[in-house]
This record gives C-alpha cells, structure tokens and sequence, in this order.
C-alpha cells in the first residue's frame, strides 16, 4: 500500500492554488456567500433585540419587508456558495480546460449538479443539529432538575460521542460534494462511497483534517501580525489627525488583502482534499473493488507542473 505523503500534498496544492488564479475567483464567491450568510443571521438577530424591532411590529408592512429581503439574500448566497463550490471543485480538476471557460459559463455548468449538492447539504447539516440536541437533551434535563454532577458527567460523555460523529459528517460532506461534483453519483451512492473510503481510512483522513487545521490557525495567525498593528495605532493615534482619504484607503487595502489571501486559501484547502481523497479511494477502490475506478479518473488533481 502506498504511504500517503502528506507534505507533498500540502506542498503540491499550493503550487497548484498558486499558478491557477482564476480559481481564486470561486473562492472569492465562496468567501463572500459564507459572510453573508452570516451576516443576514446577525442583522435578524441583532434587529430583534433593538429598538428597531418595537419600529417593525408598529409597521408590520415593513417587517414583512425587510425579512423577505433577509430571506432571499440568505437564499442567493447559500445557493451561491455551493454554485462557487462546485465550480472550484471542477475547475481544480481540470485546469486546463476551465481557465479558457469564462466563469459564468462554469457557474452555468455547475447547475447540474446543484440540486443534489443542496439537498445532501440540508441532509448532514440537520443530521449534525439532531445529533446535538439527542445528545444534549439529556444533559439539559439533568441539570434545570439540579442534578448538577450528574449532568456535568453526562454532558462530558456527550460531547466524546459528539466530537466524533461532527468530524465524520464534516468529512462525509467534503467527500461526497467532490465525487458528486466530478462523477455526476447520485446521493445515497455518494454517501456510501464515501463513508466507505473513510471509514477504511478513517486514520489517514483524521491526520490531513489536522493538519489542515494547522495551516488554517498558521494563517490567522499571520493575519492577525498583520491586523493588530493597524488596530493598535487605530486607538493610540486620534483618528481627527488621520486624513480621511488614508483612512479609506487603509481600510480598502485591508479589506482586499484579507479577501485576497482567504480567496486563495480556499482554493488551497479544496485542492488538498480533492489530492488526498483521490488518493485515499484510489487506494481503496484497487484494495476492494476495482470495478469503481471509472469514479476516480474523475477526480485526479493536475499535478502543478502540467496545471
């Protein structure tokens, strides 16, 4: 069995990530659906707990309004997101072809699988909330009946059951989006390919979640240098003596660095995965059932020499 060389991975994708700049542009849609997916369930929760919530329930027309309005921004930028998603996941497969494509046109592509990709979405994503509140309940229970130890031991035995099966959706998730998105499988065939190449390397794929945690905490770490200074002569500098025309700047120039590097860091995290899972199912699928090899011809990553 062939050793998975994990540096060479990380190495590799950044090459890959580096040279292939269109594809920064489906992480930039990615980034941007992810924060303003966030901010609509902020602004909704924050208006409900201001004085603009007593101004709504005055001129229920406008609530009605404003919460369509929230509703279908949340709507455009989830389905954005997974449009982008799938667009990266295709475009990192074959460079060569996609980088002559104009983005729209993949984004167009990517339609075709985006049913599917929504609905497996919803599917794990309220699959992890039902696994949350089953597993907490109980813990809840205990202590509003003031069996505080008891609970306390309860809630520790939850969340060692809890951690697990959050990482295994996570990975399932990841996995099945790629195979769908490159071998055009269906749902449950997603999932069962998947889960299967996990569990069997369930070890391997543990490790490379870690490390690609570590590049993610590497990388706040250096944009923080990065913020902390500005933030720091922000509060020890009167902001009256600052022009305003640098104050803009610096915030615009901030702003695209930070959009910049978090573009290009999703690319480079979908590149490691996509590397690391065709090599975890190749390995797989030539172990136990090599007549599923047609589903991994799809999903080999350029090596950044040819990309």
């Amino acid at each position: 069995m062939q050793e998975i060389q994990y540096l060479d991975i990380l190495k590799k994708s950044f090459l890959v990530s580096w040279k292939n700049k269109f594809l920064w542009f489906f992480g930039f849609l990615i980034v941007l659906g992810s924060v303003f997916e966030n901010l609509n369930l902020v602004r909704e929760d924050l208006m409900l707990k201001t004085p603009i919530a007593e101004l709504l329930k005055q001129n229920e027309e406008y609530a009605l309004l404003i919460g369509f309005f929230l509703l279908a921004g949340l709507v455009f930028f989830y389905v954005l997101r997974i449009l982008s998603s799938i667009a990266l996941i295709r475009g990192i497969n074959n460079p060569l072809l996609y980088k002559q494509l104009k983005p729209w046109a993949v984004l167009a592509e990517a339609r075709n699988y985006l049913g599917r990709l929504i609905v497996l979405d919803c599917l794990l994503d309220f699959s992890a909330v039902a696994i949350i509140l089953i597993l907490m309940i109980p813990a809840a229970l205990l202590f509003s009946f003031k069996a505080m130890l008891l609970g306390l031991i309860v809630s520790f035995a939850a969340l060692l059951i809890l951690i697990p099966l959050i990482w295994l959706l996570f990975f399932l998730k990841k996995f099945s989006f790629m195979v769908i998105a490159l071998g055009g499988l269906k749902i449950k065939a997603a999932l069962e390919f998947s889960y299967e190449v996990c569990l069997k390397q369930l070890k391997k794929t543990l490790l490379m979640g870690l490390l690609v945690l570590a590049t993610g905490l590497a990388l706040l770490s250096l944009l923080t240098l990065l913020i902390v200074p500005l933030w720091i002569a922000h509060f020890v500098t009167p902001v009256d003596l600052w022009p305003i025309s640098a104050f803009s700047f610096m915030g615009i120039l901030l702003i695209s660095v930070v959009s910049l590097v978090f573009s290009f860091y999703v690319v480079f995290v979908q590149v490691v995965w996509l590397d690391f899972f065709s090599q975890i199912s190749m390995q797989r699928s030539v172990e136990s059932e090599p007549g599923k090899a047609e589903i991994l011809e799809k999903s080999e990553v350029l090596s950044p020499d040819v990309a």
